[in-house]
């Protein structure tokens, strides 16, 4: 039997931001169950890490849209820079996808990027 979702949700394991990761999901329309959550310092500005997840969520889980953030104050060093490239990393690998990608502030807002 498949196991598959619809997306996979890539941040940062910050314990400042999980409030707010829950609320971007939650605003994505994003069900509990129907997501890969990966967590890793420095979130997508993590490239190995957002690579060898990538390759997995859609590999196990088939995966079609991709959410991929970065938030600002990280002590992991991404940036949005990162973010940017992060994108660029998930819709060139992996050009049937979604791709929608989102910049965190520390006051709980966030700013989609493209």
């Amino acid at each position: 039997m498949a196991h598959i979702c619809g997306n996979c949700v890539f941040h940062c394991m910050d314990f400042r931001f999980q409030k707010t990761f829950d609320s971007l999901i939650e605003s994505l329309e994003i069900e509990l169950g129907d997501f890969d959550r990966v967590s890793v310092a420095g979130g997508a500005g993590n490239f190995e890490q957002l690579e060898r997840h990538l390759e997995l969520t859609t590999k196990l889980h088939d995966a079609k849209t991709l959410v991929l953030t970065v938030h600002e104050d990280c002590g992991a060093g991404a940036t949005r820079d990162d973010l940017i490239k992060a994108i660029g990393i998930a819709k060139e690998t992996y050009p049937e996808r979604t791709v929608k990608a989102f910049y965190v502030m520390l006051d709980g807002t966030w700013e989609e990027v493209s």
